[in-house]
């Protein structure tokens, strides 16, 4: 559900692959040809003019060609493993950190499902196959039904649940919530699935209807080295949200593990490895509860250290915005300053989050 133009100057995410892995798709543009606001065309290949349009968001230009650097394509293991997160501080011992043999466990990167109600971790790990074959039959039986999972369980009802009277929809989603969190999910990855190959191309989920009408999400990304601190931080947070305000997101909160990665400007991985705490929620359940819900982790992640991505962060307000200023955001808006001085580009939401002259 993207197209070039916005790969290439917006922000991506997904786990990266080996320790020199990619941290966004950005990282593979090589040249953009784009129409500026004076309506000339620009030819952009200089390493740091590419820096700036990978985090340009559409603010210098309307790009109408990329050039992308050829990833080879790469047949990939996938496997399972649950881990319950209160066995450490039971012990008295920190979390392992997502990069250790608990987690990673030697692969070359993960997805993590985490059910912060339960305390407990599915990994999908990923391993680089040794070498190319045709994927085998039940390999691909296997990824038709982790396919078919994100199509349908990420949003088993649609219209049907729709047409219910209020009470009973939520007695059915917090039934489905349930069944999720006590089960489920570790059934079927570790049980059904349990472990396949496919090429990793073939493993990206082409949604059949616009992805908005399946789930919501937000993105916040945190540093890895303060895995052990921030982690047990957030599944406290969930718990108080919930108590406080009798709502809880209804599906997993997906982490991804990204390597460091300075290609962009505004790069969610400059400085060190991160992992991501995606809060996911039914689109259409419970919009308000929702929305504070993000606001409020919008001020949590801000105070513990961590990177939004302003194409999936959801709610950030520019109190919150200010508080994460550094002088990649500053460099950002003063060449859009420079490149549209009528602010042509100028969307409401980043004028409201962007730095101001002098600011």
């Amino acid at each position: 559900n993207a197209t070039a133009g916005s790969v290439a100057c917006c922000g991506t995410k997904d786990s990266s692959l080996g320790p020199t892995g990619r941290g966004q798709i950005s990282s593979t543009v090589i040249a953009v040809r784009l129409v500026r606001a004076d309506g000339q065309t620009a030819h952009v290949t200089d390493r740091d003019a590419l820096r700036l349009i990978r985090s340009s968001y559409g603010l210098l230009g309307i790009v109408y060609e990329v050039t992308f650097e050829v990833e080879e394509r790469r047949r990939v293991w996938y496997s399972y493993e649950r881990i319950t997160l209160d066995r450490w501080p039971e012990t008295g011992r920190p979390l392992p950190p997502p990069d250790g043999p608990e987690i990673l466990g030697g692969a070359d990167g993960f997805l993590g499902f985490l059910l912060p109600y339960r305390r407990q971790l599915i990994v999908e790990r990923r391993r680089v196959a040794a070498r190319h074959r045709p994927v085998m039959f039940l390999d691909a039986v296997r990824l038709w039904l982790r396919t078919f999972a994100w199509m349908s369980g990420a949003r088993p009802f649609n219209a049907q649940l729709r047409l219910l009277p209020r009470p009973l929809r939520r007695l059915v989603i917090a039934a489905w919530v349930w069944a999720l969190d006590h089960g489920f999910l570790k059934i079927f990855f570790l049980r059904v699935i349990s472990r396949f190959a496919s090429y990793r191309a073939d493993a990206m989920i082409d949604f059949k209807r616009p992805a908005s009408s399946y789930f919501d999400f937000t993105f916040w990304a945190f540093p890895v080295s303060r895995w052990a601190e921030i982690v047990p931080a957030y599944l406290r947070f969930c718990e108080r949200f919930r108590s406080e305000h009798a709502f809880r997101p209804a599906l997993p909160t997906e982490v991804y593990f990204i390597r460091r990665d300075d290609s962009a400007l505004l790069s969610f991985s400059p400085e060190e490895d991160i992992f991501t705490l995606d809060m996911v929620n039914w689109s259409d359940e419970e919009p308000a509860a929702w929305m504070a819900m993000n606001r409020a982790f919008n001020e949590f992640a801000a105070r513990h250290g961590a990177r939004p991505l302003l194409n999936q962060t959801k709610g950030l307000l520019p109190a919150v915005a200010r508080q994460l200023w550094t002088p990649a955001w500053h460099a950002l808006a003063n060449a859009r300053r420079a490149a549209d001085p009528e602010n042509r580009f100028l969307t409401p939401f980043f004028r409201d989050i962007l730095p101001a002259a002098g600011a």
